[in-house]
């Protein structure tokens, strides 16, 4: 709300557009009478985000339908076992690969991998912190995901690009060797 205020703000008082422009601005977007801007700075506004509005709900209810019904029960004692065998991360990682795969969305993806692993990682704050660095970073890596085809699609990039997104790949990559890490210095200091 804070951003919106200030946005106004701006708009009205230094940039002097009129208030009477707000509510289209606010619904239909920014669009500039230049064509050469107008390719940089067009869009934003309520109608732009009606998709993402859109996929955002859709991923709660399937997630809530996939919750309330215990259809991943057999799949959750599955990542119970798997988890038992690797690290919590590993088996975060492994399951945020499969969830953004199969939704080929990265907000299902998120939701599905907190569903399935939740119960694994008592520690919240680690676990947040495992989802944000595999089911987040994952999602884009799928080519045929939503959060990699509509980036690379708006752009003009072709699939490939994908290969170049090497943050992606290093960010889980990175956090399993210092978890890693992390676990030998304490099953070390154990003995």
């Amino acid at each position: 709300m804070e951003l919106l205020l200030l946005g106004i703000f701006v708009a009205v008082l230094i940039q002097k557009y009129p208030i009477s422009g707000l509510p289209a601005l606010c619904i239909s977007g920014f669009q500039p009478d230049d064509m050469q801007i107008s390719r940089l700075m067009s869009g934003g506004g309520i109608l732009s985000n009606m998709k993402v509005i859109a996929i955002v709900g859709i991923s709660s209810c399937y997630s809530g339908i996939f919750k309330g019904t215990d259809f991943l029960h057999g799949i959750k004692d599955l990542v119970g076992r798997l988890n038992s065998k690797i690290t919590p991360f590993g088996t975060t990682l492994l399951t945020s690969v499969v969830t953004a795969a199969v939704s080929c969305n990265q907000t299902l993806s998120i939701m599905l991998t907190n569903q399935l692993c939740g119960e694994n990682n008592p520690d919240k704050k680690e676990f947040a912190l495992s989802l944000e660095n595999s089911a987040v970073v994952v999602a884009p890596l799928i080519p045929w995901s939503i959060a990699s085809a509509v980036p690379l699609a708006f752009v003009g990039a072709p699939t490939m690009s994908v290969c170049a997104a090497i943050y992606l790949y290093l960010l889980p990559v990175w956090h399993f060797l210092t978890r890693q890490n992390k676990r030998n210095l304490y099953y070390k200091g154990k003995k």
